[in-house]
């Protein structure tokens, strides 16, 4: 038996071509969108800005957590870990409560408050 084989033709060959033409394009303009993206951490906290921040621009310190215990009080602005008497952004840590920080500097009082955190479900415990 021989087996005959068929050879495109000219119009299948171009049709073929043009496809991926198309394809290579679009792959270039979604490489070209997603490069424009940044790129974030998803373990990082998200980015909250204290209502004393959002209030005095000058400060510009976003609180991000407080931990508060019966012998400690600790918090994270602008990732870093401060306590009651430590200096950040120009002004003095005074006091740190469960969700905020009270902040002087000079004669000015600012406190930083966090905001209620957005809880994402993972996708196979949704009902």
């Amino acid at each position: 038996m021989s087996e005959c084989r068929q050879r495109p033709s000219l119009i299948q060959s171009g049709r073929i071509a043009c496809r991926l033409v198309v394809l290579c394009g679009g792959i270039v303009a979604a490489a070209h969108a997603a490069a424009e993206l940044p790129i974030t951490d998803p373990t990082r906290p998200p980015q909250i800005m204290g209502t004393g921040a959002a209030g005095n621009p000058a400060l510009g310190l976003r609180l991000q957590s407080t931990q508060v215990s019966a012998t400690s009080r600790s918090a994270t602005i602008d990732n870093r870990i401060v306590t009651v008497g430590s200096r950040i952004g120009g002004a003095v840590v005074v006091a740190i409560e469960a969700a905020r920080v009270t902040l002087q500097r000079g004669g000015e009082r600012v406190v930083l408050r966090l905001e209620p955190p957005t809880v994402k479900e993972p996708a196979g415990e949704r009902q």
